[in-house]
């Protein structure tokens, strides 16, 4: 994962990335540390324009968001350049995250975010090509179990 971390210092890879984090699935591109930065800014915008939308004056709905947008923006600029390099976690960018559950028939849904942190120690597996999917078997189980006794 190092040397994908290394050949993304500027510009994300062309490829997504899926791995075992716990109990998610989670698959995006690894991207330059820098991104997490100014893609969670630029995500934070957006949101305010949604979170605004009702506001019909275009120019009071610009104003409002520069006022709440300026105080995170100062403080995720300040806090980057402090950063160094990309160290023990990958930022990735398109993500989705998923339960590592897959239960037949159900619909566990997931959750799509423009840029992502993921710890290094808590990937347990990582790959690159998709491969095939195992079902499992389904049907009942059925054990049984004797005893006997020993001794008096």
């Amino acid at each position: 994962m190092r040397a994908l971390m290394k050949a993304a210092e500027h510009e994300p890879l062309g490829f997504h990335v899926t791995m075992y984090c716990g109990q998610l699935i989670v698959t995006g591109r690894v991207a330059p540390s820098a991104w997490w930065y100014e893609v969670t800014k630029r995500g934070y915008w957006e949101e305010l324009g949604v979170a605004l939308r009702k506001v019909r004056k275009e120019d009071e709905k610009r104003a409002q968001m520069e006022t709440l947008y300026a105080p995170i923006a100062a403080d995720l600029s300040r806090a980057q350049p402090s950063e160094g390099e990309a160290g023990d976690e990958v930022t990735l960018v398109d993500v989705s995250i998923f339960p590592a559950v897959s239960t037949q028939g159900t619909q566990s849904g997931g959750h799509t975010l423009p840029v992502a942190r993921v710890p290094l120690a808590s990937i347990d597996v990582w790959w690159i090509v998709s491969g095939d999917s195992i079902r499992g078997s389904g049907g009942s189980n059925i054990g049984w179990g004797f005893l006997f006794p020993v001794g008096n």
